[in-house]
């Protein structure tokens, strides 16, 4: 079976590079698109799942906004799987201040060179506290997509996303400060963990998904 990779915001498939699939799973990162003008997230999601070969077994693991995106495509893809990694499944289950600041479009007054400018308030945020994850974080910002970055602050926060999709897996961090653990009904709870546990806590999450799929597979 294909797993499908989805990254977060800013992130690409180097946040995974940890990551350790089971045996017998073929892993396919899926790269971000351009977005449209105006284009919702949903939409968005809509083109990037025609990247996927529907036409053979699948499944999707997506971290943060990569999960939002998992969310939307499988529902309109037999998605055997669905793994949110530090994800939600609507806006609702964001901070009402990241709601309301994306409400506002603040991101279109950030200018591209500071988008790419890691700073210690990011590394707080995303929870890259290690000389590896922050050297992480600060190779992905170098090559983020500013115009991608300032259309996907405002797209988050209007996502009118209220279905779950089948065969949903939640693993989030105790301590993600971006999406809080306390507005997600995760099924797996990494302790101390951040935004960044699919690469900081690799092994713990390598660990679940090899026994969710385990399970699922033995389910039929």
């Amino acid at each position: 079976m294909t797993l499908y990779l989805i990254p977060g915001l800013g992130a690409d498939r180097r946040v995974f590079s940890r990551l350790t699939l089971p045996a017998g799973y073929r892993q396919v990162h899926l790269e971000w698109i351009r977005p449209e003008k105006g284009e919702s997230l949903h939409a968005y999601s809509l083109r990037m799942a025609a990247l996927i070969d529907a036409t053979e077994p699948f499944g999707l693991i997506g971290l943060s906004m990569g999960g939002m995106v998992a969310t939307e495509i499988a529902q309109a893809l037999p998605a055997r799987h669905t793994v949110l990694l530090s994800s939600a499944t609507s806006a609702s289950q964001l901070p009402s201040y990241e709601r309301l600041l994306g409400r506002m479009h603040l991101e279109r007054l950030l200018p591209g060179r500071l988008l790419r400018q890691p700073n210690p308030v990011i590394y707080w945020l995303l929870g890259a506290e290690d000389p590896e994850s922050r050297k992480l974080v600060h190779d992905m910002q170098l090559d983020t997509d500013p115009e991608h970055f300032r259309w996907s602050l405002g797209a988050i926060p209007e996502w009118k996303n209220e279905q779950l999709p089948q065969g949903l897996i939640r693993i989030h961090g105790t301590e993600d400060r971006i999406i809080p653990i306390r507005n997600i009904p995760a099924n797996h709870r990494i302790a101390g963990a951040g935004h960044l546990a699919v690469f900081t806590h690799a092994g713990e999450v390598s660990e679940l998904l090899r026994r969710e799929l385990e399970v699922s597979h033995k389910n039929g």
